[in-house]
């Protein structure tokens, strides 16, 4: 049985990648950005930072938030603590002692809930709203300092269901056999095959949207470069959305009703006319029951 659908809405829950880790050794000064070992962090992305020495970000009066992890010694790699810039080249000590180095500086902030942005080269900055996140501008992005902070450990905040937009048709086959599951065994191995309880393909135009809490269909094509490494995401395909109270005598009950599946992105496809919009087209599979759930 195929459902077929023109239009509509695809809600999206992406599986959430495993948390990985930063250390001042991955820094990229010029760019205030860190080297990254995964590509599973969006641009847009939530995502909390934590370190018990605190985070390298600036605060006020020129301490970072790891006010512990700058520089005091003549030949020291971190960045100098306010008050200790004027050190004499090749003086390992002052002629007069300075105050305590962090007296003025305010607790070391240890954990910060912030916006990422990756680049091509896998390099992440961070941002404090989701707009300038999905942009990317090194301008805006939070100034860092060469401190040493030890580890970060960067994790991605749980999404609610986000909503994928400028979706032109969509299909959902729920019946497995009929599903081409060519060369899906070469790419993730024979065993998938048995998992595989549906698929279709999604249709759309190839925009760009900076609104949060909604993808553009960029999100399909990242999907399945994280399919690559085992990811999926969960999808819902709406039927009715929000129906609204009907008169008494109508006989027809308000809300809405959807099926919902584990999905894996196995293919993609772009269509490039200059004189017409891009569109575009993602196959898939699915994994596991595909449930037809309703709600008011």
């Amino acid at each position: 049985m195929a459902i077929l659908g023109n239009g509509g809405r695809l809600a999206l829950k992406r599986e959430s990648p495993a948390p990985t880790t930063v250390t001042p050794g991955d820094r990229n000064a010029p760019n205030d950005s860190y080297q990254l070992s995964t590509d599973a962090i969006w641009p847009g992305d939530q995502v909390t930072l934590a370190s018990p020495n605190g985070l390298p970000f600036f605060q006020a009066g020129g301490f970072t938030m790891a006010p512990g992890g700058q520089g005091i010694w003549s030949d020291s790699t971190w960045d100098y603590a306010p008050g200790y810039e004027d050190i004499l080249d090749g003086d390992k000590f002052w002629n007069e002692v300075p105050a305590f180095p962090w007296a003025d500086a305010a607790p070391a902030v240890t954990s910060l809930t912030v916006y990422a942005y990756v680049d091509q080269f896998g390099r992440i900055r961070f941002y404090d709203n989701w707009a300038d996140a999905i942009n990317g501008d090194p301008a805006r992005a939070l100034q860092t300092g060469s401190v040493d902070f030890g580890v970060i450990t960067i994790t991605n905040v749980d999404a609610d269901w986000t909503y994928v937009c400028d979706i032109r048709n969509w299909t959902l086959e729920l019946d497995a056999p009929s599903v081409d599951v060519t060369g899906i065994g070469g790419k993730f191995g024979e065993s998938v095959k048995s998992l595989i309880t549906g698929g279709g393909e999604i249709g759309y135009m190839a925009e760009r949207r900076d609104e949060e809490g909604r993808y553009d269909p960029t999100a399909l094509l990242r999907l399945l470069l994280l399919t690559e490494r085992g990811a999926k995401a969960t999808a819902q395909f709406w039927i009715l959305q929000d129906r609204p109270q009907q008169g008494a005598c109508s006989g027809l009950a308000p809300g809405d009703f959807y099926y919902q599946a584990d999905m894996l992105v196995v293919g993609t496809s772009l269509n490039l006319v200059p004189t017409d919009v891009v569109g575009g087209a993602a196959r898939f599979v699915t994994t596991g029951e595909i449930r037809l759930l309703t709600g008011v």
